[in-house]
Parts: C-alpha cells; structure tokens; sequence
C-alpha cells in the first residue's frame, strides 16, 4: 500500500501587520485521509526591506 500526501494551508487571522496561518498535512490511503501533521506560523509585514538580502 502506497501513502500519498496531501496538504493545506489557509491565513487564520490576516492582520495589517502579523499574520497567522495554519498548515495541515494529510496521508491518504484507499481513499481515506488521516492527518500526519500540523504547523502553525505568525508572519510580519515589514515595510522598506531590502530585497535580495544584500549589504
């Protein structure tokens, strides 16, 4: 039997600055989904950042 993986990702709380976003991991076996893993993260607006991580 071969396990295949499906995810998902969504912004649970979009804000001017930070924004929350879950992400979710499924394996799907004979067409039955089971959850394998989870994540969450904050992200930040930073305005006037410099691109291409120069110097």
């Amino acid at each position: 039997m071969r396990l295949r993986r499906a995810w998902c990702a969504c912004g649970a709380g979009p804000g001017r600055t930070l924004t929350v976003c879950r992400l979710d991991v499924f394996g799907v076996r004979e067409g039955r989904s089971k959850l394998i893993a989870a994540g969450r993260q904050t992200l930040i607006r930073v305005d006037g950042a410099v691109r291409g991580g120069g110097r």
